[in-house]
């Protein structure tokens, strides 16, 4: 994620994609830097190499169904993190982003409730993560807040940085109707 540089990154790859034509990572790093830059096509492109040239890496399926999913080709999305989970059922990202699948496809937001039941190891301290989105959604504005004393930062998927806790328990608030706490919580969060 480091400078966000995106043009220097796809210049330094192309130098060495030209001498490793068939390595899956590097194809998966390509895809992963144009979907953050919304250029679907390519990513999916190269996404799709990635799964051709190493059909069984968990990352190179995450990648994959990341991109779908900010396609919204969720059922397509669904397919290959479920694969992830097949092959590799003790690695916790697959489980959230199945869980971020089910909640943007069909408005879903117990399933990972569900899902951090089924695998709490696997999922290790991004439990909380789960259970914190499903009260969100759920209007469970209290325990989100509740959630939010439980760690200084969340990270998301799809997204490169963590949530100051401050900015979270700001949103909650705005979501309240709480506007002068969470103008309040905004501040806080900036100078963390």
């Amino acid at each position: 994620h480091g400078y966000l540089d995106y043009g220097a990154a796809l210049q330094e790859l192309d130098g060495v994609r030209d001498q490793l034509p068939s390595n899956a990572e590097i194809h998966r790093i390509y895809s992963a830097i144009y979907r953050r830059q919304g250029r679907w096509d390519e990513s999916t492109d190269y996404g799709v190499r990635a799964l051709e040239l190493d059909p069984f890496n968990v990352a190179i399926l995450w990648n994959q169904s990341a991109t779908y999913l900010a396609m919204r080709r969720y059922d397509t999305a669904r397919d290959l993190i479920n694969r992830a989970i097949a092959l590799a059922p003790d690695t916790g990202n697959p489980y959230e982003m199945l869980a971020y699948i089910e909640r943007f496809d069909l408005g879903d937001t117990a399933a990972g409730v569900a899902l951090a039941e089924a695998a709490p190891e696997a999922i290790g301290s991004d439990v909380d993560k789960m259970y914190w989105a499903h009260a969100l959604y759920s209007r469970n504005y209290e325990g989100a807040l509740e959630l939010l004393d439980r760690s200084d930062q969340f990270v998301f998927p799809n997204s490169p940085f963590g949530y100051p806790r401050e900015n979270l328990r700001a949103l909650i608030y705005r979501l309240q109707g709480e506007d002068d706490l969470a103008r309040e919580h905004y501040a806080r969060a900036r100078v963390q």
